[in-house]
């Protein structure tokens, strides 16, 4: 959602039919100290800052940071494990009247590998609406 990683390759944002985020955190800042307070400085500094960089740098990093400028329509998937960091993009999206630009799923009975071990099944429900999504992204982005 930041357009300067686009530029660095001369595309934009204009550039993108769609997006589908998979089980991933949208406020770093939250989820740091979320997981700082649940399991501790250690785990949240190796999980977090090890993955997004540093603490400062969070906000760049974030999903939540530039949804107010949002214009690339996206289908969020999540699981049980990180539905509770979903849930506060979502109450966002939802805050901010992006409803229809961005959509959320929950497949609240997937952990984090289950899920993402799943869109490679033929009988995923998980796969089959990432594929509808695709296919509708598609013939709209005419």
């Amino acid at each position: 959602m930041d357009e300067q990683y686009l530029a660095a390759h001369d595309l934009s944002t204009s550039d993108m039919i769609a997006a589908i985020p998979v089980a991933g955190g949208y406020d770093l800042e939250g989820y740091y100290v979320a997981i700082e307070e649940g399991l501790g400085e250690e785990i949240a500094v190796g999980h977090v800052l090890g993955v997004f960089g540093p603490r400062e740098t969070l906000p760049d990093a974030s999903p939540l940071t530039y949804l107010r400028d949002a214009s690339i329509p996206m289908l969020v998937l999540t699981e049980a494990e990180t539905a509770d960091y979903t849930r506060v993009f979502d109450d966002a999206v939802g805050e901010m009247g992006k409803t229809d630009l961005i959509r959320f799923s929950y497949y609240d009975e997937d952990t984090h590998a289950s899920l993402l071990a799943s869109l490679s099944e033929e009988d995923s429900p998980a796969r089959d609406e990432m594929v509808a999504y695709i296919l509708e992204a598609v013939s709209n982005g005419d």
